[in-house]
């Protein structure tokens, strides 16, 4: 935002929330009535002045105002603890277990501060159809500015008031829709057209499917079947659990933002999508390292299915096989080479594929970034020491490094990784 100039007149600025970087915000509350939030103190008018300039709220309709479930005022928050424990008190009645009531309990609380936290956040519930439906209607309670939408029409999306930010509530929504979607939010630096305009779509999305979604890292959620009579929320109980946690968790946002988005919480160790998860649930409760660690404990058996799967995936097969050649000492390897061997290794593991050179070189390319180069006998990979840093340092990522003592790259990985859980962790 443009600091006003000294003497001069500064226009009413229309808006629906603004973080500032002295912690102070603006939220727009039901009945077109702005908050202000500054000093630890707040102030409720049509109009709120904030550093000489004048904000007046956005005009929404009655029924999107009423769908969005704007609050009326902030409430005491009570401890960060406190509100994740009464979150999950309500998750569990809706049939998730321990860890999965607690994953998302610190992912609504993320909810609120989305803007501030390092990464997109999305929560992906997938089972069988009928056994999200009570969750669902949970969440249009207590996330921010809940909009369940059948289908994502991302352009008409762009149309809503700058800042309004609604949390999308999709209930199986097409592949199609949900990918155009996920390409607009997952990046920061994607903007769309709109009138003219250039704006950008800075949703935080829950989706239920019926499977995980993969396409962006997301808080993936299972959900047991549906075997006996799902719990209703009717309207009145939707209304009580909206009055219940909306104030307090819109006092969350206003008091913690500046906290989380100055976090330097990280995980190391885990696969990267999990990580980027991890990071986002970590910072956004930075004054609890008791949760901090819960949820990391929480995504560590899905951290750990993750890497067992990667590792029976033909690209852990060539990485391993990069890794072997790596150890020899081998200069170049060439791609014919690399198949042979990684078909072996998938054999030795009862994998009924088998890769054709073509097929591993679309891995060294696509997935590892690796290039072979064309000569006389084939297609050669060189095996420089850029290059075999490059192999250790994705072996690490996908924990299949089986180090070696005489081995640099090796050593060079063994002396990095404290360093960087040193470095980055919040713990």
């Amino acid at each position: 935002m443009k600091a006003p100039v000294a003497g001069e007149q500064s226009s009413q600025i229309i808006t629906t929330a603004e973080l500032f970087p002295d912690g102070a915000a603006i939220e727009q509350l039901r009945g077109n009535q702005l908050l202000l939030w500054q000093g630890g103190q707040q102030q409720v008018a049509s109009t709120v002045e904030y550093c000489g300039r004048s904000y007046a709220p956005a005009t929404l309709g009655p029924h999107l105002e009423q769908a969005l479930r704007l609050p009326t005022n902030t409430e005491e928050c009570g401890s960060t603890d406190q509100l994740v424990a009464d979150l999950r008190q309500e998750l569990t009645a809706v049939g998730l277990d321990k860890d999965a009531s607690l994953e998302v309990a610190i992912g609504i609380v993320a909810n609120w501060v989305a803007g501030s936290v390092p990464g997109p956040l999305v929560i992906n519930f997938w089972g069988a159809a009928g056994s999200e439906t009570a969750l669902l209607d949970l969440m249009g309670c207590v996330c921010r500015r809940p909009l369940r939408l059948a289908q994502p029409p991302v352009h008409e999306l762009a149309m809503l008031p700058a800042g309004l930010a609604p949390t999308l509530i999709l209930n199986r929504p097409s592949e199609r829709a949900l990918a155009r979607l996920f390409a607009t939010v997952s990046d920061p630096h994607t903007y769309l057209l709109s009138g003219g305009h250039v704006v950008h779509v800075n949703s935080p999305i829950v989706v239920s499917t019926s499977k995980p979604v993969l396409a962006i890292p997301a808080l993936i959620v299972p959900l047991l079947p549906a075997t006996q009579p799902q719990r209703r929320i009717t309207n009145s109980e939707a209304q009580s659990i909206a009055n219940s946690f909306q104030g307090r968790l819109l006092r969350y946002r206003l008091t913690q933002h500046l906290k989380v988005a100055n976090s330097q919480f990280d995980v190391a160790g885990l696969c990267p999508d999990i990580r980027i998860v991890a990071r986002v649930l970590g910072t956004a409760v930075d004054d609890s390292p008791g949760l901090q660690a819960s949820m990391i404990d929480a995504l560590r058996s899905f951290d750990e299915q993750y890497k067992a799967e990667q590792w029976q995936a033909p690209a852990a097969a060539v990485l391993e096989t990069l890794l072997l050649l790596c150890h020899s000492k081998r200069p170049a390897a060439y791609v014919r080479e690399i198949t042979e061997v990684s078909n072996t290794l998938l054999e030795n593991r009862g994998e009924s594929v088998e890769l054709s050179p073509r097929a591993v070189g679309e891995i060294l390319r696509q997935e590892l970034g690796l290039v072979a180069r064309r000569h006389t006998l084939g297609y050669e990979l060189g095996l420089d020491v850029d290059t075999q840093r490059r192999i250790h340092r994705h072996a690490v990522a996908g924990d299949v490094l089986q180090r070696i003592a005489d081995c640099p790259r090796c050593q060079e990985t063994v002396v990095a990784i404290p360093m960087e859980n040193e470095a980055t962790s919040g713990m």
